[in-house]
C-alpha cells in the first residue's frame, strides 16, 4: 500500500511539473487577451469621441471659410514658359534662329537668359546673339552653356546631366 501512495504522490509531482506551467500560462494569456481587449474597446470608444469631435470643428470651420479662387493675374509656371516662349519668339523674328535644346536624361527644365521657356526635348526661336542656356532636373546638378544664335540659323544643344546622388567606390589591390 505505501508503494501505490508513493507512486501516486510521485505522479501527482510529475503532473504537477508538467501541467501546471501550461495552466500558468493558459491563465497569463486568458488574462492578457481579456485586457486587451478592455484597451481595444477604450481605444475604439475614444477615437470615435475624436472623430466626432473633429468632424463637427471641420464642419464649422468649412462654414466659416470661403473658397480662394485664384486671381486673374496669378500665374502657374506653364502660362510663365508659355509667354516667355512667345517673347523670345517675337523678337527672334526681326533675325534669329532655332536652337534645339536635348537634355539626358529629357524633362529637365530650360531656362534661357534665366527665364523659364520648356522642359527638354524642345525647339525654341531665339534672337541672334549670345544667350545663356540653363538645364534644371531635380535628381541631377544644374547644366548651364552660353550660346552663340546666328540669323536663320540651326544650332542643336544636347546637355548630358550628371546625377546628383552618384557615388563611386574605388578599390586598388596590390
Amino acid at each position: 500500500m505505501r508503494a501505490s501512495k508513493l507512486i501516486c504522490i510521485s505522479m501527482a509531482a510529475v503532473w504537477a511539473g508538467v501541467f501546471f506551467p501550461v495552466l500558468v500560462r493558459a491563465q497569463a494569456a486568458v488574462e492578457y487577451g481579456m485586457a486587451a481587449s478592455k484597451s481595444t474597446a477604450i481605444a475604439s470608444s475614444a477615437s470615435r469621441a475624436i472623430s466626432s469631435r473633429t468632424r463637427s470643428t471641420y464642419s464649422r470651420t468649412a462654414r466659416q471659410t470661403t473658397l480662394k479662387v485664384p486671381s486673374p493675374t496669378s500665374k502657374n509656371l506653364q502660362t510663365v514658359m508659355q509667354e516667355n516662349r512667345q517673347q523670345l519668339a517675337a523678337r527672334s523674328d526681326q533675325g534669329g534662329g532655332t536652337v534645339r535644346v536635348e537634355s539626358v536624361p529629357a524633362k529637365a527644365m530650360i531656362m534661357v537668359d534665366g527665364r523659364p521657356v520648356d522642359y527638354a526635348p524642345a525647339d525654341l526661336q531665339l534672337p541672334a546673339g549670345k544667350h545663356i542656356i540653363e538645364l534644371n532636373h531635380p535628381d541631377f546638378l544644374p547644366w548651364r552653356m552660353e550660346v552663340s544664335v546666328s540669323p536663320q540659323e540651326s544650332t542643336i544643344v544636347t546637355a548630358p546631366l550628371e546625377n546628383k546622388y552618384r557615388s563611386s567606390v574605388t578599390i586598388a589591390i596590390r
